[in-house]
C-alpha cells in the first residue's frame, strides 16, 4: 500500500478538519502548531505534531518526507 504523507505547516481549525478526514490507512498526517497544549491534542487524535518554533524538528521531518 502506498504511503502518503500530508504536511500541514500550522494545523488550525480548517486543517485540523482536512488532516482528522486523512486519517486513514495509507497516510500518515504531519504538522506544526504553536502551543504545546494544542500538539499534545494533536498527538492524541493520532497527528505528529510539532511546535512551530522549533524549526529544526520541522526541517528534519521535512528532510525526511518521501
Amino acid at each position: 500500500m502506498p504511503h502518503y504523507l500530508l504536511f500541514c505547516a500550522g494545523l488550525g481549525y480548517t486543517a485540523t478538519y482536512i488532516a482528522n478526514k486523512a486519517l486513514t490507512p495509507g497516510w500518515q498526517v504531519a504538522g506544526t502548531t504553536r502551543s504545546m497544549e494544542k500538539m499534545h491534542a494533536l498527538k492524541a487524535q493520532g497527528h505528529e505534531a510539532m511546535l512551530f518554533d522549533d524549526a529544526e524538528q520541522v526541517a528534519l521531518r521535512l528532510a525526511n518526507a518521501h
